[in-house]
């Protein structure tokens, strides 16, 4: 809880920076769509250092590329939204981006804290099994070595409640046979 309290009061700083710029660039070019990317493309390197290193105090270079990814996931949900804001609701583009900035900020919230930065501390449950959340919180101690964690990628090694459990018929693995 203490790692989302801090993403929002980081992600507040990010947003400031990254709405006056789009307020700027829009008055200065007249279209959001070309403001919403310009101000993304520059606020990606400002936000990966402020949100990297505040927030999940993570400075390997290496989660750069899903970070960019990332942005650019809520880049896109950014445009279709403010387009549907602008069109639907008739609303001006710096109202309707003030409105989606929440949404926003939690939509790059789960895909930076999941998909980019890595796993929830070791005190967030992992699942809702309280056996296997202790387990794999044992387990993080195990696998986070230095050496180690470089390896790591959510990719190829995801979070899963399910490892003993078989997916298709709600039984133990131990069961199938």
């Amino acid at each position: 809880m203490v790692n989302f309290v801090t993403f929002v009061l980081v992600g507040v700083a990010n947003a400031a920076f990254g709405y006056a710029l789009f307020a700027l660039l829009y008055l200065l070019l007249g279209s959001h769509q070309l403001a919403i990317t310009l101000a993304t493309a520059c606020g990606v390197v400002f936000n990966f250092h402020s949100t990297g290193k505040l927030v999940f105090r993570n400075r390997r270079i290496s989660a750069l590329p899903p970070f960019v990814a990332g942005c650019a996931v809520v880049w896109l949900v950014n445009i279709m939204l403010l387009n549907e804001l602008t069109t639907t609701l008739a609303m001006s583009p710096l109202t309707g981006q003030s409105l989606a900035l929440p949404f926003l900020a939690l939509l790059s919230y789960v895909i930076n804290r999941y998909l980019v930065f890595g796993r929830p501390d070791k005190d967030e449950p992992l699942c809702f099994n309280e056996e296997q959340s202790t387990k794999d919180a044992n387990d993080d101690a195990e696998r986070l070595r230095p050496r180690q964690a470089a390896r790591m990628h959510p990719a190829t090694d995801p979070p899963s409640c399910s490892s003993n459990r078989n997916q298709d018929d709600g039984q133990d693995s131990s069961d199938v046979r």
